[in-house]
């Protein structure tokens, strides 16, 4: 260990970590006040060790990026994946998501991306889709949901964020993040086997994944206004040094290279640990043709899926929601659900599901199972932050969910 640390130049290497860390803040224009406060704040050795990731904490384990705030006061922090959800920037790096912070509403009105990007991703960019802008390999071409072209475009991590106090009509803005999740499969060995879940034959793989949250999109809305509008979340990406290549290019093709920006959505990367259940498409679709409510539709028991996983995992493995991520989507011949560590690393969350899997279902047929309501209520289907879309798209319904993991006809 000593050896990766001081003189390696692996993951664990200290140069690398400090300059991962702390060479974000030289794009960020500070004061003096605000030096002072950064100082004051990695003063400690235990403070600048946090930092750079070396003390162990499993919620923001070595993810975190430099944030400014600018108004009456000025700081800057050092905040995990969890403000991600708040901290996306508009479109081409224009004004964003609205932040709290001590009772201050400020707005993100800058967002610089990483040089080199964490993944590449095909999403739906269909604004109409029940299923939009959700992620997809990038060997995917079209929709499943609804059959228009995918879009090919690359994530880049957060390098650094800056934040005013919002002004005026500002203060008025209501924005919500169209949170995205991409799952890959890595080369690691993972455990398979066979079971039976929800009376189907599934194929369990547990193991390793890279995790990347993005936000590709998200609502604005006003206070004086009941309307919402769909914005893309674009960060600015800094440019390699030295601009890159310029031989053979003429003075104007070079002028104009200089003065190309490039914007793309940001987001964050995590190698951690999971499981994915895999289930025959026909399977599942025998069970869903038997739902009789005019609604029922695949868009609407894969959300309906997974907002019952998310509400299940909680009572089984008593963690919180932004402990893990929950994926369901549909292929050509299968059904795949990921529940996977939302941790670098991983933080258990996947394999006490993994080794509760049985428990885990039972209690999502007890949220289908539920008595109040008609369709989806606070005690079944709808949860905190859930994404206005779903309510204005019927894409929550218990009984298609029952349908399908109780196997009755609704």
């Amino acid at each position: 260990m000593y050896e990766e640390v001081f003189f390696g130049d692996g993951p664990l290497s200290l140069s690398r970590r400090v300059d991962q860390t702390f060479s974000r803040l030289r794009g960020m224009s500070t004061g003096a006040a605000t030096n002072r406060d950064l100082t004051s704040n990695t003063s400690r050795l235990d403070q600048w060790l946090s930092k750079l990731g070396y003390l162990a904490n499993y919620r923001s384990f070595g993810q975190n990026f430099p944030v400014q705030f600018s108004g009456q006061r000025e700081e800057i922090s050092f905040e995990g994946s969890g403000r991600l959800y708040d901290m996306y920037p508009g479109e081409e790096n224009e004004l964003g998501g609205m932040v709290s912070l001590h009772g201050t509403e400020y707005i993100v009105d800058d967002i610089r991306g990483t040089q080199k990007p964490l993944t590449d991703v095909a999403v739906c960019d269909n604004e109409e889709c029940d299923r939009r802008f959700r992620s997809f390999d990038p060997d995917e071409t079209i929709c499943p949901h609804c059959d228009s072209d995918l879009t090919t475009t690359q994530i880049h991590g957060i390098s650094s964020v800056e934040c005013s106090v919002a002004k005026g009509g500002q203060r008025s803005y209501r924005t919500f993040a169209q949170m995205s999740t991409y799952v890959r499969s890595t080369d690691a060995e993972r455990d398979r086997q066979e079971t039976e879940l929800f009376g189907l034959d599934c194929d369990i793989e547990y193991g390793q994944f890279e995790l990347t949250d993005f936000v590709y999109a998200f609502e604005r809305g006003h206070s004086m206004s009941p309307s919402t509008e769909i914005l893309r979340s674009q960060a600015l990406i800094e440019k390699e040094d030295g601009g890159g290549s310029t031989d053979g290019l003429s003075w104007r093709e070079r002028l104009e290279k200089s003065q190309e920006e490039t914007y793309r959505p940001v987001g964050q990367q995590h190698h951690t640990q999971g499981l994915r259940l895999e289930f025959e498409r026909d399977a599942i679709a025998e069970r869903l043709e038997r739902v009789t409510h005019p609604t029922a539709s695949w868009p609407q028991l894969l959300t309906s899926l997974e907002q019952a996983l998310d509400r299940a995992i909680p009572v089984v493995v008593k963690c919180d929601r932004s402990d893990y991520r929950v994926k369901a989507s549909i292929t050509e011949d299968a059904v795949e659900v990921y529940i996977v560590d939302g941790r670098q690393g991983g933080n258990g969350i996947g394999w006490h599901v993994h080794e509760s899997l049985d428990e885990v279902a039972d209690n999502v047929i007890d949220v289908g199972d539920c008595e109040r309501c008609v369709d989806y209520c606070d005690e079944c289907l709808l949860l905190s932050r859930t994404p206005s879309h779903y309510l204005e798209n019927d894409l929550l319904d218990h009984r298609t969910l029952t349908a399908v993991v109780d196997g009755g006809e609704q």
